[in-house]
């Protein structure tokens, strides 16, 4: 009797080990632990880290250091050094031009004013992609998708119109 008692609690001890191990532990471990930390782990890492990492910093630094470079160096730098540059020297060269050296040149300073000029627009107009102007010797010549007319307005007091030849040229005087 008592072996037999002892039979039966050790197969219940088992059963009741081994069921409750195979469905119960399996079971909640399979379905609760492993999802529970793939879907509780992975996805709100992937979600909360990558996702919000991709898309903050990614994003962020794209979109801040591009569109800001891109603005700021484009928008800022390019019309500054554009406008600025081109209004100032344009008008800083036409003032002296006019007004100072245009008066005092000789033929040493007309030498070294035309190598100057020819000099500076090349080294200077024309790297900053102002690609209708290109000095030739002593002329600036202007491509054929603006007129002359209309170039002559944006620098007539440094040059003189010459409408009489089909090159689209500016004499420098």
């Amino acid at each position: 009797m008592d072996e037999d008692k002892d039979m039966f609690m050790n197969n219940l001890r088992r059963n009741t080990f081994t069921n409750y191990m195979e469905y119960a532990f399996p079971s909640c471990m399979e379905n609760t632990f492993p999802y529970h930390i793939e879907n509780m782990f992975t996805n709100p890492m992937k979600n909360t880290f990558t996702n919000p990492m991709k898309n903050t910093f990614t994003n962020s630094i794209e979109n801040t250091f591009v569109n800001h470079m891109e603005n700021t160096f484009t928008n800022h730098t390019y019309k500054t050094l554009t406008n600025h540059t081109w209004d100032a020297f344009t008008n800083h060269i036409s003032d002296l031009l006019t007004n100072h050296t245009w008066d005092s040149l000789t033929s040493h300073q007309s030498d070294t004013f035309t190598n100057y000029m020819n000099d500076t627009f090349t080294n200077v107009i024309l790297q900053m992609n102002v690609s209708n102007i290109i000095v030739v010797d002593k002329k600036i010549r202007i491509d054929h998708n603006e007129s002359v007319s209309d170039s002559c307005e944006s620098i007539k007091d440094i040059t003189n119109c010459n409408d009489t030849d089909n090159e689209n040229t500016l004499e420098v005087n």
